[in-house]
């Protein structure tokens, strides 16, 4: 009866070990995703974007019409 009692808490050690790597995996991989954004952040970030490379181009257009 030892025996058994012996093996089932090596059984017990065994899959509590696997289960902790499994949820250090899960957690590393909740870690790693990305959260999803805000739709209106961005919605704003996309217009910075926009406005930015307009700004550009309108500063490469001055200089072109120096010239």
């Amino acid at each position: 009866m030892e025996k058994v009692v012996k093996k089932l808490d090596n059984m017990n050690k065994t899959l509590e070990k696997h289960l902790k790597r499994h949820n250090d995996i899960a957690q590393e991989m909740l870690n790693i995703m990305k959260k999803p954004e805000n739709s209106f952040v961005k919605a704003l970030t996309i217009a910075g974007v926009v406005v930015g490379i307009l700004g550009i181009i309108q500063v490469v257009d001055t200089i072109i019409k120096w010239f």
